[in-house]
């Protein structure tokens, strides 16, 4: 073998062992590159493209990648490139981000650019805020904002242009999301009138949505007086019935019904008559406090208030009872007073409200902090100082 062709077999061979290393380094990058960033590639290597959308790929990402860190520890170059922006978006960390942080030192191409857009909108709709005005005309990326499943997603038809605000097939997209009748009121004015989209609104909206909005709070009069809105509205939220102003609407049945169904409450907003007191008739009356509306107790007198059917499951629901009630149930019936100990949600309220014989009585202090309520108070060891010496105090205050 002459010089020449073993010179050859040396680099190939020495080629062959560099591409062999350079294939494990890529594949303990992709496995773990949590533990490899640090302890295996150099500063420079650290830096390179290649590596970083490795890594960006591993299970187990790089603390130097993810979003708090990564305009500290990568060059310019690196925040500049569009595919490993796009892959620094499905990191998990990404759907709690602030929605601008994403943003900050990022050139205006990005805002311009619709692929990145439209994933940038899915993930975090208020982000159409920071999109050029072109994307904001956009119906796609404007689409993809208001789709997305975050409860804030509809508030993001502010950030559209003009046009695609008072686009009547956009509309009925956007309350059609479970979130979309809290947007109604950024709709334009036209559109607020049209009582189809502000009942399709209404009939889309989850439970968690009813549970944290009125959906007639931001309707307009000629609104609240129709029929069909107003029963919606109610059967998926009863506090809806304080903003009813039609008196014939605020003694139909049903309404009521469908209203204290799901926030008994709500019987405080219908006016003295036949409907209200056919709502306090026995047959409804346990449903109507098992729903929390246990005040109506105070209006039907003390036969009702001190009746065990009643009264039990009515400070389930955070009923407290007066000190005057509280002081001739302790004296005129003790088992059912006990009871009431047992069952109240509220214990530190209801305490409170016992005269201080009744706060002497050691069998009322432990009954107070062995209640499941109590123990899960906040306030548990601070009441606890509170009580009689004698009161046999349990474990997990000791």
């Amino acid at each position: 073998m002459d010089p020449s062709e073993r010179s050859a077999i040396i680099r190939r061979g020495r080629q062959l062992e560099a591409d062999h290393q350079a294939h494990v380094k890529r594949a303990a990058i992709l496995l773990d590159a949590e533990g490899r960033w640090l302890k295996s590639l150099s500063r420079s290597e650290r830096r390179k493209r290649e590596y970083v959308l490795l890594a960006l790929q591993s299970k187990k990402v790089p603390q130097q990648l993810k979003w708090g860190s990564f305009d500290r520890h990568c060059s310019n170059a690196l925040k500049h490139d569009k595919e490993i922006f796009m892959q620094r978006l499905d990191l998990e960390e990404f759907e709690s981000m602030y929605k601008e942080s994403v943003f900050r030192g990022l050139p205006n191409r990005f805002r311009d650019d619709k692929e990145v857009m439209l994933k940038v909108v899915s993930k975090s709709s208020q982000t159409l805020s920071l999109a050029s005005e072109k994307l904001q005309n956009d119906r796609d990326v404007v689409m993809a904002a208001i789709q997305s499943p975050h409860k804030c997603a509809p508030l993001a038809i502010q950030h559209a242009s003009n046009k695609l605000q008072g686009d009547k097939r956009l509309a009925r997209v956007l309350l059609g999301h479970q979130y979309g009748i809290t947007a109604f009121s950024l709709l334009p004015h036209k559109l607020q009138g049209d009582y189809k989209l502000a009942l399709l609104g209404i009939q889309c909206s989850s439970e968690e949505c009813s549970k944290s909005y009125e959906h007639l709070s931001e309707l307009s009069e000629e609104m609240l007086d129709d029929y069909e809105i107003v029963f919606e509205a109610c059967k998926r939220r009863g506090s809806n019935l304080r903003f009813i102003t039609d008196t014939s609407l605020l003694e139909d049945i049903e309404i009521v019904a469908s209203a204290c169904e799901n926030d008994g409450a709500a019987i405080e907003y219908v006016p003295k008559g036949p409907t209200r007191d056919e709502m306090l008739h026995e047959s409804n009356l346990l449903v109507l406090i098992k729903n929390g509306g246990h005040m109506v107790l105070n209006e039907l007198g003390e036969e009702y208030m001190l009746d065990r059917e009643y009264l039990l499951p009515a400070v389930e629901n955070d009923m407290v009872l007066s000190a005057e009630i509280s002081t001739k149930l302790y004296s005129s019936d003790r088992p059912l007073f006990m009871d009431v100990l047992r069952h109240t949600s509220k214990p530190f309220e209801q305490y409170n409200t016992f005269s201080d014989d009744v706060r002497g009585d050691a069998a009322i202090g432990t009954a107070i902090l062995k209640t499941n309520a109590f123990k899960k108070g906040s306030w548990a060891y601070r009441f606890s100082k509170d009580i009689p010496e004698d009161v046999d105090t349990p474990s997990y205050l000791s």
